[in-house]
């Protein structure tokens, strides 16, 4: 029940979309709140085919795409924060940033063949820009990113 009342209340709303938390169309269907902003990973990401991975957030490199829709919601929602929200949008980019070049330095000595078997056929560490997010093109990248604790 209180998911609900958080629902019905809220101004934005951020959901994943793709089957992982149905239960928030439920909710969002049976509340009404017309000044509400609703924000789908789903829908700003595009994904699409029929092993579609709802795990979106995974891509680090798409993460902004998202966060950039719930920065432009937050600043519809309250205008006179929009440069707050900017500059904190411009902090989590750079956050980002720092963390796939970190990534990509930790691959820097692995064997061109290890990233070749590991990679889908475009280029080793490749994630698209745009397309489909699936299991196929996703779980290759999972793999050779380094873990907790590695």
């Amino acid at each position: 029940m209180a998911s609900a009342l958080a629902v019905a209340e809220a101004g934005l709303v951020i959901a994943n979309g793709a089957g992982y938390d149905d239960f928030v169309s439920q909710l969002l269907g049976v509340t009404r709140n017309s000044g509400r902003v609703v924000v789908s990973a789903q829908a700003v990401l595009a994904p699409h085919g029929p092993d579609v991975n709802p795990h979106f957030w995974y891509y680090v490199l798409r993460v902004p795409e998202v966060a950039a829709e719930v920065g432009a919601a937050l600043a519809r929602l309250d205008p006179r924060e929009a440069p707050l929200f900017r500059a904190n949008l411009k902090a989590s980019d750079a956050s980002l940033a720092r963390l796939d070049a970190a990534i990509a330095s930790s691959r820097a000595g692995t064997p061109a063949r290890a990233l070749h078997d590991r990679s889908p056929p475009e280029e080793p560490g490749h994630i698209p820009a745009r397309g489909p997010i699936t299991l196929s093109n996703q779980l290759p990248h999972l793999r050779k990113y380094p873990g907790p604790g590695s």
